[in-house]
């Protein structure tokens, strides 16, 4: 197993034990794609690219304030 794959493995394990989940973002597209647990707790559409904004529409606007939602 090559250490690419490795650390892959180990990511997945670490964000499942967590109850976590992850989105794979496109910053040229300005797309984004959410796994299971992702799409769950934002309420989004699993393993669909989606707009950005789709995601940032779920956040508080005071927490806007700290990240990049637009």
């Amino acid at each position: 197993m090559n250490q690419a794959v490795g650390n892959e493995q180990r990511l997945q394990l670490a964000v499942s034990m967590a109850g976590m989940g992850l989105v794979e973002i496109d910053y040229q597209s300005d797309s984004l794609v959410a796994d299971e647990r992702a799409a769950e707790l934002f309420e989004l559409p699993a393993g669909v690219s989606l707009p950005r904004q789709d995601l940032h529409a779920k956040f508080q606007p005071e927490d806007c304030e700290n990240i990049q939602c637009h």
